[in-house]
């Protein structure tokens, strides 16, 4: 069993050359693309891309999907991005809404199929790639959870890019091991995980200890991600930012 690891994104994609992450709190993902070759991502992602590369949209596998893909969070329709040069790589590069880093995860090594938080979904390479949702577990984790009463799966190969904020870590969970997880930090867990919850102490606690009615409760074999500052968090603290007064003269 080991701790939580923090993330190295930059690092997870040693040995793929069409792929890189740059910046440092806020990454981008840039796709180096073969001729013919294509990706897609979320709407209104794109940064900056080659004269040869152009998009174009679908809504997938037919209007299930396209409707599974809005109840997870992500949006209706795709963008693809390909690269219509005939003989030359071209380069486009992605980057979340709001400040935020990359994380890619190649599904393979997550049995295919990841469970992720609603609105995390960057991008992927899997042009087959489903989204799917099922409901939570138990009335409970569907109202305490932290996830609400859907839970949202990727499922393909190869990979797909997430959006985190803060520092990012992973945990490898042991058969039975638990891991309590503030519910907004959760980023993703692997399909053999069992998803739960607690509340988050006694009422002194609950009214006064600053961490909300629950937790959200994460059980192995399986892996996890978390990030230390949800975008949720970001959004209270420019909320509650003093707008600066203007003066009458």
């Amino acid at each position: 069993m080991s701790g939580l690891q923090a993330l190295n994104t930059k690092q997870m994609l040693q040995g793929e050359r069409s792929l890189q992450i740059i910046g440092d709190d806020n990454e981008m993902l840039h796709v180096t693309l073969k001729p013919n070759q294509a990706l897609w991502a979320e709407p209104g992602t794109m940064i900056h891309c080659d004269d040869q590369i152009k998009s174009y949209v679908d809504a997938g596998n037919g209007c299930f999907q396209a409707l599974t893909r809005m109840f997870s969070g992500a949006s209706l329709f795709r963008v693809h991005w390909k690269n219509f040069d005939e003989t030359k790589d071209k380069v486009v590069g992605f980057a979340a809404h709001f400040p935020a880093k990359v994380v890619p995860i190649k599904l393979e090594e997550w049995q295919g199929t990841i469970y992720v938080k609603q609105n995390c979904f960057l991008a992927a390479m899997d042009p087959e790639l489903q989204f799917l949702v099922e409901r939570a577990p138990s009335m409970g984790a569907a109202a305490f959870g932290g996830q609400g009463n859907i839970l949202n799966q990727l499922s393909g190969k190869g990979w797909v890019f997430l959006s985190a904020t803060g520092a990012v870590f992973s945990k490898t969970l042991a058969a039975g091991e638990t891991i309590a997880v503030e519910p907004t930090s959760v980023v993703a867990w692997e399909r053999s995980v069992q998803f739960s919850y607690r509340l988050a102490g006694g009422i002194g606690m609950i009214c006064c200890g600053g961490e909300g009615l629950t937790e959200t409760l994460l059980t192995g074999p399986g892996k996890v991600i978390v990030q230390s500052m949800p975008f949720e968090k970001m959004k209270k603290l420019f909320e509650r930012k003093p707008k600066p007064h203007h003066h009458k003269k």
